[in-house]
């Protein structure tokens, strides 16, 4: 999905001190938006924290971290101007990996493929620098600054009350002044009544609601600022420290009231305990031995892009202009021929043509074949670590084979650490054999299955039976 992909965020194995046993830190990331909903499950481990069993962000009892069978790209949760379509992708002139039809519009049709979120939205498709002044350089930079937070120039780092009012004090005769903070900061009470080197009373940056944040329980709203439920007493907890004051979508503007604000609130509506701005506090802890890392769509109204083959090169439709790129395997003379014929590309990067007089005329490559008056704008070799979302990929050659049988994918790279590999695709049916490895006792072995459809009852050798109930599940298992 490019920049607007929902991810998660890992650290394994973390020591605690003086104790034997180790950690698992990690989070989903919406950041910038939202792509497929993602889910995290602990599969075995303690059923609280050993060093601290009311720790109230320990996973067990967080999970699920993101609603099932909800999906917040939805046209009843994802407001019109933060919905990402497929069409927009190629509109970037930086991205163009949707695939086309002949007639220039996306093939299978043109769906809603991400729900931008408040910081996403101010940075599809490139970011403004970073160095923009939000007082001066108008209403994009000025958002990207409040959202984003790029750089940490506007936010404090410590307290000191000898400090000229701003981000470092914004006490005002006992006040915590948020006038004080530029790129609508809030001024954080953080408990410690502007103790120096703290951050409190401080400027620093806050999430913002499209609606009032009393209307949001915290079970959705997850640790807000004030104090929350914590799901292992079952008792409120107040806690100053969790993040600053929100702030509502209203406020950032208020001389346009309607300025574009999604709301953090509203991407929480199904990725509850999701990171969807850069100080959300929705990092997790546990210490189970696997994860199932769930990535699926949560409804049928609003499919993923249909599953498939990488295509041909060679049959792509003809607004790519393959034609005018390779010239087969005997030529040397068009821009690719060099890369397939004598370099064994194995994958390239389509572009849609485009008429030029002059580079200036190809602002994606700058480089025009004048000869004919068209744009070079294909990538010819996909390097294996390239995520070749600038494009189309396609195949320089017919897909390969293993004992006659066209295998329809490519086993991963392999390198020092990544040994040995395999893969299989099917298009129809409730089986899947890949192509065949033989690894050593005790290897790690990663999976990854994807499907297009629900599927129950999935069998996974060796291990026990599990239940598939989203469209894509990775397993993590040992030998």
């Amino acid at each position: 999905m490019g920049p607007i992909t929902t991810f998660t965020e890992w650290n394994f194995f973390q020591p605690v001190t003086g104790k034997t046993y180790h950690l698992d830190n990690f989070d989903i990331s919406a950041v910038k938006g939202v792509s497929l909903n993602v889910d995290i499950q602990p599969v075995g481990g303690d059923t609280a924290d050993p060093g601290n069993p009311i720790n109230p962000l320990w996973e067990f009892k967080n999970y699920p971290l993101t609603v099932h069978g909800e999906d917040s790209r939805a046209d009843n949760l994802c407001p019109k101007n933060f919905r990402l379509k497929r069409s927009d992708v190629d509109k970037t002139s930086i991205l163009g990996y949707v695939l086309l039809d002949e007639d220039g519009n996306p093939k299978g049709g043109d769906k809603t493929i991400a729900c931008l979120n408040n910081c996403g939205k101010y940075k599809f498709p490139a970011e403004p620098p970073s160095s923009c002044n939000p007082d001066t350089d108008g209403e994009l930079c000025r958002n990207y600054q409040t959202f984003c937070a790029p750089t940490g120039k506007y936010y404090g780092t410590a307290f000191n009350k000898n400090a000229p009012p701003g981000i470092n004090n914004c006490i005002n005769n006992g006040v915590y002044d948020d006038s004080l903070c530029p790129v609508n900061g809030a001024c954080w009470k953080n408990g410690g009544a502007g103790v120096p080197g703290t951050i409190d009373g401080t400027c620093q940056l806050r999430a913002f609601y499209a609606k009032n944040p009393k209307d949001c329980p915290d079970t959705v709203c997850t640790f807000p600022y004030g104090g929350y439920t914590n799901p292992y007493t079952g008792k409120f907890m107040m806690d100053l420290s969790t993040q600053p004051p929100v702030e509502l979508c209203s406020d950032v503007d208020p001389s346009n009231t309607a300025a574009q604000c999604v709301g953090d609130d509203t991407i929480h509506h199904v990725l509850h305990r999701a990171y969807t701005w850069p100080n959300d506090p929705q990092t997790y802890v546990d210490d189970a031995p696997l994860y199932r890392i769930i990535y699926a769509p949560g409804e049928k109204n609003e499919p993923i892009t249909r599953s498939d083959t990488i295509p041909e090169c060679s049959k792509l439709p003809k607004l790519y202009g393959y034609e005018d790129i390779y010239g087969g395997p005997g030529s040397s003379i068009k821009p690719c021929d060099i890369s397939v014929n004598r370099e064994d590309a194995e994958f390239g990067i389509a572009l849609p043509e485009s008429s030029c007089t002059k580079p200036s005329d190809c602002p994606i490559t700058m480089n025009c074949n004048t000869s004919i008056g068209k744009c070079v704008n294909w990538g010819c070799n996909l390097a294996p670590s390239g995520a070749g979302d600038n494009g189309v990929m396609c195949r320089w050659h017919p897909a390969p084979t293993e004992n006659g049988k066209v295998l329809n994918c490519n086993p991963p790279t392999t390198d020092a650490y990544v040994t040995k590999s395999a893969c299989g695709f099917n298009a129809s049916g409730n089986t899947l054999v890949s192509s065949s490895i033989t690894p050593a006792m005790g290897d790690p072995l990663f999976a990854e299955v994807v499907s297009t459809s629900t599927i129950t009852g999935v069998n996974v050798p060796g291990r026990q039976r599990s239940q598939l109930d989203q469209r894509m599940r990775v397993v993590m298992v040992n030998c």
